[in-house]
């Protein structure tokens, strides 16, 4: 990434050095051992549709019928045969990806399957198509399981793209973006992978001598930040040197630490500069409308990955959600 005054970069500097750790494969979680996904559903047509957006990414991916008692036992890991809805999983399983559409469940089952996953620690996918039988549920599980949740067929290389990014083990260690921050304070703007936002007042290191930044580069496997300074000194982040919580709870799936109602003020007011009505944003999006005005109204905190889809719909910049000018 590049941020330079009027876009003018000075030549001058130093190639960056170069990164000799390669970047892991998307799909292990620790070495020598790939993602494992389990999908459970009775509707046929969906496994093939998750073995093609999962295998590319080095994903494993099982299809059961937990509720079939020959196959229960396999699945669940119990040992003992018995149907179980929502069944311990095995320790080796990371998550579990439930098919709405699969002709048991009704929405209240449906509810009880991914709750009673998500209480026991299970991470939780939901295939949940437009006009599927269960889709009255889509509010309630949006909120249990925010951004696993799919809106169509298509949706499933998005939430599998997901899954990859969630449970890579050097998500922690990675940058997503470094800038300045856009309300003229001088400070930096820093986003680490697993989406947690910090700002930095100068000098952000002791090789920081104050001067200004005239470019910001990240390395090719993104553990690194290198910003240049007017002085010809660079300066060497990583997320070790940013204070904030590193592995946030699995539970919080990459919400921000942002105050709720000052967020949702801020995407009402850029919604209605943009001349959109709450049904609008929610039909650009894909989020319903009614987690579109919990979100105005503060008190739901939403994840990245959905205020990226806002700001997209309402045409603005991720960053022109999170900061007040």
């Amino acid at each position: 990434m590049t941020d330079a005054p009027n876009g003018q970069l000075d030549q001058g500097f130093p190639a960056a050095p170069q990164m000799d750790t390669p970047k892991p494969p998307p799909g292990e979680t620790t070495p020598g051992r790939k993602i494992s996904t389990v999908l459970w559903t009775n509707h046929p047509p969906s496994s093939p549709l998750w073995l093609a957006a999962l295998q590319p990414l080095g994903i494993s991916c099982t299809s059961r019928n937990p509720w079939n008692a020959n196959t229960a036992a396999t699945d669940d890991g119990t040992g003992d045969g018995t149907p179980s809805v929502a069944a311990p999983t095995r320790e080796d399983l990371d998550v579990v990806i439930v098919d709405g559409q699969t002709s048991t469940l009704d929405e209240d089952e449906l509810l009880t399957t991914v709750a009673h996953l998500r209480a026991k620690g299970t991470r939780v996918a939901v295939h949940l198509p437009a006009g599927c039988p269960s889709e009255g549920a889509r509010d309630v599980l949006d909120e249990m399981c925010p951004g696993w949740v799919t809106n169509n067929d298509t949706d499933i290389h998005r939430v599998a793209q997901l899954i990859a990014r969630r449970l890579d083990p050097k998500r922690t260690q990675r940058l997503e973006f470094v800038t300045l921050a856009p309300d003229g304070s001088g400070q930096l703007l820093i986003v680490t992978a697993d989406g947690q936002c910090v700002l930095r007042q100068r000098p952000v290191h002791t090789a920081d001598d104050g001067s200004a930044i005239v470019d910001i580069q990240l390395s090719e496997d993104a553990t690194q930040a290198w910003v240049h300074l007017a002085s010809h000194q660079t300066v060497t982040l990583t997320t070790a040197d940013i204070p904030i919580q590193q592995g946030a709870p699995e539970t919080t799936l990459g919400q921000i630490p942002i105050t709720g109602k000052k967020l949702g003020a801020r995407v009402k007011e850029l919604r209605l500069a943009a001349g959109l009505t709450q049904a609008e944003l929610a039909r650009r999006t894909g989020i319903h409308r009614p987690n579109i005005a919990r979100v105005e109204a503060g008190r739901h905190t939403p994840s990245l990955e959905t205020l990226d889809r806002l700001a997209q719909a309402i045409g603005v910049p991720t960053t022109q959600l999170l900061y007040q000018h």
